[in-house]
């Protein structure tokens, strides 16, 4: 009997699916955050402020600094639905020459936070922090590359939706040197908001519901 009831209610699974995803649209996430980075294992700069480090001295004289994408008092925001492309800040490379090269960054351990305002993590809390952490590498034929260890992290909350917040960036990104962009280079990734895990669970569990409708009218024409 219980064959019979799998196998007839499985077109009626299918449309209670379709049916309860149109009655749900998807509704796009806010998501409010901020970075800040830190080089060679320094603290990281507070609320959001630019941190630099240089290299060298005189004609050889280079400095890099991260300036972060929005700040504790403004931070930046997306809506992702489920996810959104997303800015984490931006590499300036300064140098006293135009020939000065990049090698001196070579080794340069960095380290990226990302502060989530909203969703807050709990009631207990009004900011959540997650950090990402590469070294930059410099070769002679490619420039200097930073190459990051894990290239996303995640930022789980327990009080609302979405639930859990993923934030993705390149595994790697190319430091260009003063004669290109002016020495400019942004970190873009993604971010990615989940559903709230009960959310999920109550959408699956209405399906039985329709799938066990529609056997018992079929069952009753039969009859």
């Amino acid at each position: 009997m219980m064959s019979k009831i799998l196998k007839l209610s499985a077109p009626a699974l299918i449309a209670g699916l379709m049916t309860l995803g149109a009655a749900a649209p998807t509704k796009a996430a806010l998501v409010k955050y901020y970075t800040t980075g830190a080089f060679n294992g320094s603290p990281a700069a507070p609320g959001g402020s630019p941190e630099s480090i240089s290299f060298g001295s005189g004609a050889q004289l280079v400095t890099l600094t991260f300036t972060g994408s929005g700040t504790l008092a403004t931070p930046s925001f997306v809506k992702a639905n489920p996810d959104s492309e997303a800015s984490f800040g931006a590499f300036q490379v300064t140098a006293a020459s135009t020939a000065t090269t990049l090698q001196s960054l070579n080794g340069t351990t960095f380290s990226l936070y990302i502060t989530q305002v909203v969703p807050a993590p709990n009631s207990s809390y009004t900011s959540f922090t997650s950090k990402l952490t590469g070294q930059i590498d410099y070769d002679e034929s490619k420039g200097a590359t930073l190459t990051f260890q894990t290239p996303y992290t995640q930022i789980v909350t327990s009080n609302g939706s979405p639930s859990t917040v993923t934030y993705t960036v390149p595994q790697t990104l190319k430091l260009v040197p003063v004669t290109t962009n002016n020495g400019l280079s942004t970190l873009q990734g993604q971010i990615t908001a989940s559903p709230e895990p009960s959310t999920v669970v109550m959408a699956f569990a209405a399906l039985p519901v329709f799938g066990f409708v529609a056997w018992r009218r079929r069952h009753r024409n039969a009859a």
